[in-house]
């Protein structure tokens, strides 16, 4: 189900990204963020989908709450990161480096989350498929 919202979002953001690459007004920074919201959020519903399928076939015997962590970490850190982009190509702020704009800041502290929770999600799966 998540899976399919984050993919949708990411095909939703493939329309300004369309736009912005017709336009003769907009800057290359502008089309680079579109084109990043557009296919770094497909990328990740489409982990969301691979992880679900393989969900059945992890280790989740012994601590049933792992697969919680696993499955809550990734999913949070998707919609993290569709925030982030969103911020991001909204403001042209790139949001790399903590400083600069109010906007800049807060995309780098949106990214840093998103990152901190798909850690999460990426350790606890290496346990549980072992």
């Amino acid at each position: 189900f998540h899976g399919a919202i984050v993919l949708f979002c990411g095909m939703l953001f493939g329309f300004p990204y369309g736009r912005k690459v017709a336009s003769r007004n907009a800057t290359r920074e502008e089309v680079d963020a579109w084109k990043l919201a557009h296919s770094s959020v497909i990328g990740s519903g489409t982990g969301l989908i691979a992880i679900g399928a393989a969900f059945q076939y992890l280790n989740l015997d012994s601590a049933m709450s792992l697969g919680a962590v696993v499955a809550y970490s990734f999913i949070f850190s998707s919609y993290l990161f569709i925030a982030g982009v969103l911020l991001a190509a909204l403001s042209v702020q790139r949001g790399l480096r903590l400083g600069g704009t109010l906007m800049n800041q807060i995309t780098f502290f949106v990214y840093v989350a998103a990152v901190l929770s798909s850690l999460t999600g990426g350790i606890s799966l290496i346990i549980a498929a072992m």
